[in-house]
């Protein structure tokens, strides 16, 4: 579970410090696109699904089996909107599939 933690922040935050110090060079209607990566991953949702995981116990995300991410989206089915429902259903998908490939 930490190294998730761990690789989560190394990525989001290093690409948010790169997209900010690098906009000083960037024309006032350009901009920076984040395309690839788990940067590309809500990061709320990312962070709320290891938040959540955490309290059952799970140490290791290998720990995590599909009847986990069932529970906490039909707990989260209860509480937040389909739309948010659907984009925390494929936050965890793309996480469980860079952190496998």
């Amino acid at each position: 579970m930490e190294a998730a933690k761990q690789f989560f922040n190394i990525r989001f935050w290093g690409a948010f410090v790169a997209a900010k110090y690098g906009s000083r060079n960037i024309r006032p209607v350009g901009s920076i696109v984040l395309t690839n990566g788990i940067v590309g991953l809500p990061p709320r949702a990312i962070q709320q699904f290891l938040a959540w995981s955490e309290r059952p116990g799970y140490q290791h995300l290998e720990d995590i089996e599909p009847i986990t991410v069932v529970a906490y989206i039909e707990m989260l089915q209860r509480k937040a909107a389909p739309p948010t429902v659907k984009q925390h259903m494929a936050a965890i998908r793309m996480l469980v599939s860079r952190l496998t490939s």
